[in-house]
């Protein structure tokens, strides 16, 4: 595979960068730093593994026509945008304590899947989807005119060969560093399964300084790591993860890039092969989950003949889901308010950045740059610096606005949610046409009436889809946001994450139902946008 001349720069600054920080784990970390990178890396070198394999094969099903294609490309977005804790909790409510079937084997309190198995087929839960929209893209992308030439010149399975190499490795490659920076930067898993990746440090020692709470499963070598987690470690990680992001970002946007324009869709009807896979997928990754939550929220206890029996009771579920809308509606309220302003700055930063570093190399490495900085940043990081920021200075006026309004965690949940939109937007710039920017060029229209021509205005609707998807992932934001929360102010995804740790009862699988419609409707109308569009469509 010939990468292209940027490509080759990026990918030899990160083996460069890779080989280095390598040297950097081996020889200047001590025993307690060494082995955090170690997790940190073998988390998402794991769920990559599962999650890969997952997400190719819901790509090459949704790629195809029929219900059962319309039915995993609708999971592959939605999923992508669903909560970190739903997928704790949609699993939990089965293998984990309190679960269904872990009330079956008699000891409620013990797990039936240990803490690492279960944090890496959750995160693998996680981040198929997310593989798989990156992989549906790709089969959208390519340029034909290149491939019809490439027939012409050469056997049809070599040409086959290189087509396949020169659109999906690249691809391919970006889904495993994607996968690996997207669990070193959550604790929304990591943090109930007790997993001492960098992130969930970070989070224990702010933890065990701001709140005394001891995790019962870390050892007192790891508990003294996290309280004194030194710089190098987070130097190191945070390094490698950047350049990792950054490489991942170019990797991913080269294969768009290279298209003279989106490929027209060549569906085909799937095979009953295919069909039989799309089944068996849409049962693991939506049935299962999905019936577990259902089963727990009206899970009662019955008596008969004297003896205690397990059974579903309607009534209880609906009392269960009612206690969330009764109980719950202030966290609804302020994860709406916190996610529609990160949402609307979020997508307003993205858009500018990524027309700002379209056409030039100095500007996409500058935005590569960002987007890995960004990405590689674990979320509690990103909190705790935000509540720096806001404290550096005993200013009456940041100070009000720190303790009394949602201006911190709208910061922190921008910067955490950035690296996300960034994608998006690259592709949605990426399809304007470049004949009629070349020609406003020429007619001397400047690049910010271009802007707002082309790219805003132009393209309204998809611009406005985009920010109903930014406005779901951004509802869904734990890692960075809760660090910076109010006094008195709580959202729905901090909320969940105290319950989990208690194991799944009625009321976590009922708040987990109920915060699946949120995401629903921002996924609703973000396909309302989409359609007749051609992009970023569902169906």
């Amino acid at each position: 595979m010939k990468l292209a001349p940027n490509q080759n720069l990026v990918f030899a600054i990160w083996c460069l960068v890779s080989i280095g920080l390598l040297a950097a784990l081996v020889f200047l970390l001590d025993g307690n730093d060494r082995a955090i990178c170690w997790r940190t890396v073998s988390l998402g070198v794991l769920t990559s593994l599962i999650a890969i394999p997952i997400g190719v094969s819901l790509a090459w099903v949704a790629s195809g026509r029929g219900v059962v294609a319309a039915i995993v490309r609708t999971f592959c977005i939605v999923g992508v945008l669903l909560p970190v804790f739903v997928q704790v909790s949609a699993w939990d409510a089965a293998f984990g304590k309190l679960g269904l079937l872990t009330n079956m084997m008699g000891d409620v309190l013990k797990p039936i899947v240990s803490r690492w198995p279960a944090a890496v087929w959750i995160h693998s839960m996680i981040a198929a989807p997310q593989v798989a929209v990156l992989f549906l893209v790709a089969i959208r992308s390519g340029s034909q005119r290149w491939e019809d030439a490439l027939r012409l010149e050469t056997s049809a399975a070599g040409a086959n060969v290189r087509i396949l190499l020169w659109r999906f490795a690249p691809v391919g490659v970006a889904a495993m560093l994607w996968t690996m920076i997207s669990c070193a930067r959550e604790i929304g898993v990591t943090d109930i399964y007790q997993i001492g990746t960098l992130s969930e440090q970070v989070y224990l020692g702010y933890s065990l300084g701001q709140l005394n709470a001891i995790g019962t499963a870390w050892t007192a070598e790891e508990l003294l790591a996290a309280q004194n987690l030194g710089i190098g470690v987070t130097l190191v990680v945070v390094a490698w993860l950047a350049a990792s992001a950054m490489f991942a970002f170019f990797a991913m946007s080269a294969t768009v890039q290279q298209s003279e324009s989106q490929r027209p869709a060549r569906r085909s009807e799937l095979s009953s092969f295919a069909k039989a896979i799309g089944i068996v997928l849409l049962l693991v990754v939506i049935v299962v989950p999905l019936t577990n939550l259902i089963g727990r929220v009206g899970f009662a206890v019955t008596r008969v003949d004297g003896e205690p029996v397990a059974t579903w009771n309607a009534a209880s579920a609906i009392e269960a889901i009612n206690g969330v809308f009764a109980n719950f509606r202030d966290e609804f309220v302020w994860s709406l308010l916190i996610a529609i302003a990160a949402a609307t700055i979020v997508s307003a930063i993205a858009m500018t950045l990524v027309w700002l570093s379209r056409g030039s190399l100095l500007g996409k490495l500058w935005l590569g740059l960002s987007f890995g900085i960004l990405a590689a940043v674990p979320g509690p990081s990103i909190g705790l610096l935000v509540g720096q920021l806001f404290n550096v200075t005993d200013v009456p006026f940041l100070q009000y606005l720190y303790d009394r309004t949602i201006a911190a965690p709208v910061m922190a949940n921008v910067l955490f949610c950035l690296p996300v939109a960034i994608p998006i937007f690259w592709f949605l710039v990426s399809q304007i046409s470049q004949d009629q920017q070349q020609h406003a060029t020429v007619d001397g229209v400047s690049s910010w009436r271009q802007f707002v021509q082309f790219a805003l205005l132009g393209q309204w609707r998809v611009n406005l889809g985009a920010w109903f998807l930014v406005a779901a992932f951004s509802f869904g934001e734990l890692s960075a946001t809760q660090m910076v929360l109010p006094p008195g102010m709580d959202t729905v995804p901090r909320l969940a994450l105290g319950m989990l740790h208690a194991g799944v009862n009625e009321s976590t699988a009922a708040l987990t139902l109920v915060t699946l419609l949120p995401v629903m409707l921002f996924c609703f109308l973000a396909q309302i946008c989409f359609a007749g569009t051609g992009r970023l469509r569902v169906e």
